[in-house]
């Protein structure tokens, strides 16, 4: 059985399985808060990644805050698990596949980043949720943090920068809801709107559902047998939706998903 963290599996992977049974340590391929230290050659590439996106998030507060105040280690690994990043809360660390180009590591970052503020602001399911609960947590946590990069990456190509939002666009497990973003943009201008219709076009895929679903209810099992718990039925608090759907510049948006979900 591989070991599993919820702290993983609820600020998941981009993309992907969340990314379990990960190595504890990456050495010279990480670099601390403030980032501003780099030695090793990895270093050096997440201090640029970092730097390359400073300006874009002096302009959304709370992804600006999540990475000066959360202040997460960020690694760069070659060898990553099904998963192109994820975010372990409990090491507070910020993993990225570095064979992705880097509009795609500007990409998973901001989507990282997105969950890191999910975490800080007690977005994450706790452990008395059920487990359906539990998985019903996962995939709003996972489509709120798709509609917000790509709520970054659209503002972003306003002002002439759109590798990020060229790459979002060309993925395959994301270009439908890319699509979905940019059209209500162009019926609408709103990005309230936009946000919406992306955080509801993340559902439509089965594969995104049942991959999360499946994922976050074997977490919830494994946890239930490691430290020989008995099952919790909590659900989840009435302001759940409310609380997370909010852009980065704190406007709410509507975020209801499907029937069942």
């Amino acid at each position: 059985m591989r070991k599993r963290s919820l702290a993983v599996l609820v600020a998941a992977s981009l993309w992907a399985l969340p990314a379990f049974a990960q190595p504890d340590g990456f050495g010279g391929q990480c670099l601390a808060a403030p980032h501003d230290a780099p030695v090793t050659a990895r270093q050096h590439e997440v201090a640029d990644l970092v730097d390359s996106l400073r300006p874009a998030l002096a302009r959304f507060d709370s992804l600006e805050r999540a990475l000066a105040e959360g202040a997460p280690e960020i690694c760069l690994v070659d060898a990553l698990l099904d998963a192109q990043g994820y975010l372990g809360v409990e090491e507070n660390r910020i993993v990225l596949r570095a064979a992705l180009a880097p509009p795609m590591r500007q990409a998973v970052l901001i989507h990282e980043l997105r969950h890191l503020h999910q975490a800080r602001t007690g977005a994450c399911p706790g452990p008395a949720l059920s487990m359906g609960e539990t998985a019903r947590a996962t995939l709003a946590l996972e489509a709120d943090a798709t509609a917000v990069t790509l709520h970054v990456a659209w503002a972003l190509r306003a002002e002439g920068a759109p590798a990020v939002w060229d790459a979002l666009a060309a993925w395959p497990g994301q270009r439908d809801i890319a699509a979905a973003f940019a059209g209500a943009m162009a019926e609408t201008g709103d990005p309230v709107r936009a946000a919406a219709r992306a955080f509801a076009q993340w559902y439509v895929s089965e594969w995104r559902r049942e991959t999360y679903r499946i994922a976050a209810c074997a977490d919830y099992l494994d946890r239930q047998e490691r430290s020989h718990a008995l099952p919790t039925y909590g659900a989840l608090p009435q302001g759940f939706l409310s609380a997370l759907c909010t852009l980065p510049d704190g406007r709410a948006y509507p975020c209801t998903p499907p029937a069942g979900e």
